[in-house]
């Protein structure tokens, strides 16, 4: 994947994080960039690529320290399915996109981990692994992400404003342990942070996110 680029989305349920991948993957079209959508790889299915990943996930799950049994198969179900899908992308497409990657999963990873900083956690798996090349991070306040989990009526949401605050605030975490990693990896990694505050912004955060992905296109392209 060399000359592609890997596009990672994040950020807390209803914040309109799977909203802009959608529009995002529509303006691509438009521009007519070829790109995969990575979250339509089957991770259960069984293959001897997929067998050897997920032994490979094994041996990282264990470096990475979980709490107990069920923190060890947490963090392996995050491992195994990330880099599944993450070594499927196809050499077909300049784009390969994914909703919920492993920044995403970082969080869970944390927190069955006995390690209990994110960084930390960080700094390991990507000992290990490449971190993507853009990471899109959606954010807005508490009070709008509130009113969509009412709006939409999820089984699992919290919904409880307290919680989303909490949530909110720990996201910070998150963008931290991100910058770290940008500023410490040899590989260049991009942050775009996009405030999605309401609806009616994610079509245009959608354009720039590709203007984004165009420019970091040219210039990987370009170096080589």
């Amino acid at each position: 994947m060399s000359n592609s680029l890997y596009v990672e989305f994040t950020g807390i349920s209803g914040s309109g994080k799977s909203t802009t991948f959608i529009e995002v993957s529509k303006e691509l079209e438009r521009r007519s960039i070829g790109f995969d959508n990575l979250n339509l790889v089957q991770t259960r299915k069984i293959s001897l690529n997929n067998f050897f990943i997920f032994f490979k996930c094994i041996g990282l799950t264990f470096y990475l320290n979980p709490k107990d049994l069920f923190g060890f198969k947490k963090i392996l179900k995050n491992l195994a399915s990330f880099q599944i899908r993450y070594l499927a992308a196809s050499q077909n497409y300049k784009v390969h996109l994914m909703d919920e990657g492993i920044f995403h999963k970082i969080r869970d990873i944390t927190r069955n981990s006995k390690e209990q900083e994110m960084i930390k956690v960080a700094k390991k798996i990507f000992r290990h692994i490449d971190p993507p090349d853009i990471i899109i991070s959606i954010e807005t306040n508490a009070d709008i992400i509130f009113k969509r989990r009412i709006k939409r009526d999820r089984k699992n949401d919290v919904i409880d404003y307290r919680v989303i605050s909490i949530y909110v605030s720990q996201y910070n975490e998150t963008i931290e342990t991100i910058e770290y990693i940008r500023d410490n990896k040899k590989k260049k990694l991009e942050l775009v942070r996009i405030n999605n505050e309401s609806d009616d912004y994610i079509e245009n955060n959608a354009k720039i996110i590709v203007d984004e992905i165009e420019k970091q296109l040219f210039f990987k392209n370009d170096i080589k």
